[in-house]
């Protein structure tokens, strides 16, 4: 199964973009568009002297690959899609909590996306907000043009009817997806919520 995942920063698009390394034994293409990364062990065959990602139109027989809203060109995205089995459109419906993941990932943690960490009050800069925002209306706009409904981090990882529901797609490993979503391995550490 070849799958576009297409989300916001701070959404479990890498959690998912693993659940289907995991699944399906493909290869992963971790935000070939981001224009900060140059990552060879993801396929991110980004150069800073580019203007924007060439990515191979052969991605292989079995694929994951993972977009940030504001990263990707509505071409790309289209064709993409065209040539992935599923497309999965990736927000967040709790906009407070991603803005603190966001601006931690930026302001305190040196750009760590993929450590665990707590967020304590802080103020949020403009800058982030401004940011999430953008990606916000990007993502709206590639669910209408692409013709897929976003679905949210909280159902998907949090609510497991939606979540068995959304797995049954994946047949025999439909009980292997519920298990790669446990809510216990997200990074942002509550108190007295796992």
């Amino acid at each position: 199964m070849n799958v576009f995942i297409l989300g916001l920063s701070r959404s479990g698009t890498t959690t998912l973009l693993n659940a289907f390394k995991t699944m399906y034994n493909g290869t992963l293409y971790g935000e070939p568009f981001n224009r900060e990364l140059d990552r060879p062990e993801m396929n991110t065959p980004y150069y800073k002297n580019r203007r924007h990602c060439k990515l191979s139109l052969d991605l292989g027989d079995k694929w994951a690959l993972k977009a940030i809203s504001n990263h990707i060109t509505v071409q790309d995205a289209k064709l993409i899609s065209q040539k992935a089995d599923l497309t999965i459109i990736l927000g967040r419906k709790d906009h407070q909590k991603r803005l603190e993941s966001f601006s931690y990932a930026f302001e305190t943690s040196n750009f760590s996306w993929h450590e665990g960490y707590s967020v304590e009050d802080q103020e949020i800069p403009q800058y982030i907000r401004d940011g999430a925002a953008n990606q916000e209306t990007m993502l709206s706009f590639f669910s209408e043009i692409l013709e897929v409904p976003i679905t949210y981090y909280e159902d998907l990882y949090f609510n497991q009817e939606f979540k068995e529901n959304f797995s049954k797609q994946f047949g025999d490993l439909a009980e292997k997806f519920v298990s790669l979503l446990d809510p216990s391995n997200k990074y942002r550490k509550e108190r007295g919520i796992i």
